[in-house]
């Protein structure tokens, strides 16, 4: 009997509880935030607005960095890469009081980006032209996708949504798609787990939910939060769950300033 009730506990000690749901996040345009504290900061960038400054941005990338972004067939993706690799350098610079030539960036045990010899978390996401940064003193995930018409999801749901998901997409449909997709990407960018066969089994109905914590290898709460970027677009953000606030920060009127230029 003390054997079971052991293996009893030790099954509850494996599940972690994850918070689904919706918060409203307020966009400021500037570029100082001060520091995160215990919150966590998202900044947007729209790119046709940076797009005249594609020349200043270029010349923050690395050689390794301007080489990737040659790789891109198409110049938009190029463009966009550019864009979103500046900005995330500048911002980091910011935080740390450096040159954004000098940041040195490096990846975890589990391949997960960050900042050699700084425990500042962020994490980068883009469609369409839409760019966001998520940056906090803690594990956190960002994910924006552009609400595509035309796609068709239907083989997507038996293999990465549960039955209850799966169900509710059914019923309301792409809206519901997108909406629970980034919740789950976002929560797997936050642990460092990345997008594998356990996708089925990440949470993203509204609600507390438990998880085995083996699947993103976390003991801990999280919060996983849908939220507002742009019209046409879903995103959700996701971070060990605490008292935290969400401040947004919108730099695409302000970029050239972020840029230094």
């Amino acid at each position: 009997m003390c054997v079971l009730i052991l293996n009893l506990h030790l099954e509850v000690l494996q599940l972690m509880s994850v918070q689904c749901g919706f918060t409203e996040v307020v966009w400021r345009s500037t570029t100082d935030a001060g520091t995160p504290g215990d919150d966590v900061h998202i900044w947007k960038l729209w790119l046709p607005a940076a797009l005249s400054h594609i020349g200043a941005a270029a010349s923050l990338l690395n050689a390794d960095e301007l080489e990737r972004a040659g790789r891109y067939l198409h110049e938009r993706n190029k463009h966009r890469f550019t864009l979103s690799r500046a900005m995330l350098r500048c911002l980091l610079a910011k935080y740390t009081s450096t040159r954004p030539m000098a940041i040195q960036f490096s990846t975890t045990g589990n391949k997960k980006p960050c900042i050699a010899g700084s425990d500042l978390q962020f994490n980068v996401s883009h469609s369409g032209d839409v760019v966001l940064i998520a940056i906090a003193n803690e594990p956190v995930g960002i994910d924006v996708e552009l609400v595509d018409d035309g796609f068709d999801f239907s083989d997507v749901l038996p293999i990465s949504f549960s039955r209850d998901e799966a169900a509710l997409v059914d019923q309301f449909g792409r809206e519901s798609f997108y909406r629970y997709w980034t919740r789950k990407e976002s929560l797997a960018k936050a642990s460092g787990n990345g997008l594998d066969s356990n996708m089925q089994s990440l949470p993203a109905i509204d609600g507390t939910q438990h998880l085995n914590a083996g699947i993103i290898e976390s003991t801990g709460s999280w919060v996983v939060n849908s939220f507002d970027a742009a019209v046409g677009y879903m995103s959700s953000l996701a971070y060990e769950a605490s008292e935290k606030n969400v401040h947004g920060y919108d730099v695409s009127s302000v970029f050239a300033e972020l840029l230094g230029v």
